[in-house]
């Protein structure tokens, strides 16, 4: 249990390192690449995981594994396009409303009994969200630049998969999910940027990185996205869902910490509207892992 306990901890690390380090990359190539791109090195390497795990194995897709991929090429296009619209710090505490989101919708959807404290989680994540999105050179309003917007749509497509997926796929090995969706995704996306390259929208992609922007999308392709989800499943399957998903409010502490690295530096605001996301998504997760 303590090692599953380490590899969540070391997981939320991971996903925290995905919001300064798309801020890296976004210096040379646009969005739409880098979610291509990163998802692309990502299916490459769960592919070769799965084949050598689950010999004999074939990629047989339906409808459903390509509507799984949409669902996480629009998490990943609207991630980027979050990060690349809002500061740094208001990308990473809208972040932290996932598994809030992720309720709404399996009531919406499923029906499935909203957990107790959820009422109380309604007005603390609505407020803390908007203190959250106050940036650093914020000087009238409340502050939106667009990206907090496309941190809450990625964060929907995201809670949409992950609810979907369980359902669909049931009885499938979650390395088989992740791989099969990964590789759909992909599609997806790289369909994006070659018609909005080929469109003059955004601009060619340029194959001139700086090593340190390179090393930086084979983090985010290689490491971050697929060790965290192995070691995820790994909390998730000795500790239970609702213990790992209470590790995912670590996720914006650990990208103010990166990011803190990188220059940047949080307001008050920011820091107050982090801690009412945070203690909004915690609260209704305590109470959920109270009875059992």
């Amino acid at each position: 249990m303590a090692a599953a306990a380490a590899g969540l901890v070391l997981t939320m690390m991971l996903w925290g390192s995905m919001f300064p380090s798309i801020k890296i990359m976004l210096e040379i190539w646009d969005p739409y690449s880098i979610s291509a791109l990163r998802f692309g090195l990502a299916a490459v390497v769960l592919w070769a995981v799965l084949a050598h795990a689950e010999k004999g194995w074939s990629l047989a897709l339906d409808h459903r594994h390509w509507k799984l991929g949409a669902m996480v090429a629009g998490f990943a296009t609207f991630f980027t396009l979050g990060i690349a619209n809002s500061d740094l710090v208001s990308a990473a505490l809208i972040g932290a409303l996932g598994p809030f989101i992720a309720t709404i919708l399996a009531w919406l959807y499923y029906r499935e009994p909203p957990p107790r404290g959820i009422w109380l989680s309604i007005p603390l994540a609505v407020g803390g969200a908007v203190l959250a999105s106050q940036g650093e050179n914020v000087t009238s309003g409340l502050g939106f630049k667009g990206g907090e917007l496309f941190m809450t749509l990625g964060q929907i497509c995201w809670s949409s998969y992950s609810l979907a997926s369980q359902r669909w796929l049931k009885g499938t090995s979650q390395l088989r999910i992740t791989t099969i969706t990964m590789v759909t995704a992909t599609v997806f996306l790289a369909a994006i940027a070659v018609m909005l390259m080929a469109a003059g929208i955004v601009p060619p992609l340029r194959l001139d990185p700086t090593p340190f922007q390179f090393a930086t999308l084979l983090w985010i392709g290689i490491i971050a996205s697929t060790v965290g989800i192995y070691f995820w499943n790994i909390g998730a399957r000795d500790l239970g869902t609702p213990i790992a998903s209470l590790y995912i409010n670590l996720v914006p502490v650990f990208a103010i910490l990166f990011g803190l690295g990188l220059g940047a530096r949080p307001t008050l605001l920011q820091l107050v509207g982090g801690a009412m996301v945070i203690a909004a998504v915690g609260q209704m997760q305590l109470r959920r892992l109270k009875p059992a």
